[in-house]
């Protein structure tokens, strides 16, 4: 039964993300909720900064709309993988709108106690959203090409000095 009510909880808040019904999606974490997300440098703690998450997103992507395309829940939580799609025309993350359209995937993790979420794990695809939106260059561009090269090496110099 409590997979059923996780399930539930999820399908609730994401349902309410989609109409953009902030109470309601509030309604579905626990007071000490906590998002973590790749595009954000820290976490985001608590209902009141959570909506201020979701004002942020709605604004800077305000025809923000996902697929879900897989689910699986347990007793501890819900993950959904997801297609996000949006026309970036307002300021997020501090980027400036570029009025470019984009779609990306990601994973969802719900952490689940209790009938509410714990906050959101949200794990996105963050180098093809930031390419999409002109803020990097395209990979087979010189320039993306010069620059991925250069994450590599980085990479590959902090996997050296690791097994060392």
């Amino acid at each position: 039964m409590l997979v059923e009510e996780n399930i539930r909880v999820t399908e609730e808040h994401l349902e309410a993300e989609a109409n953009r019904e902030l109470a309601r999606l509030l309604g579905t974490l626990a007071d000490d909720s906590v998002y973590e997300e790749s595009l954000l440098e820290a976490p985001v703690r608590g209902k009141a900064a959570i909506a201020g998450y979701y004002r942020e997103l709605w604004k800077g992507f305000p025809d923000f709309s996902y697929i879900v395309t897989n689910r699986v829940a347990d007793d501890s939580c819900v993950i959904y993988e997801m297609t996000f799609r949006g026309t970036h025309t307002g300021t997020f993350r501090g980027i400036p709108p570029t009025g470019r359209s984009g779609e990306i995937k990601g994973v969802v993790v719900f952490p689940m106690k209790n009938g509410k979420a714990l906050g959101e794990r949200i794990y996105l695809d963050s180098f093809s959203l930031l390419t999409q939106l002109g803020v990097l260059p395209k990979p087979e561009s010189l320039s993306g090409r010069l620059l991925f090269s250069l994450l590599r090496l980085r990479l590959s110099i902090t996997s050296f000095f690791r097994r060392t």
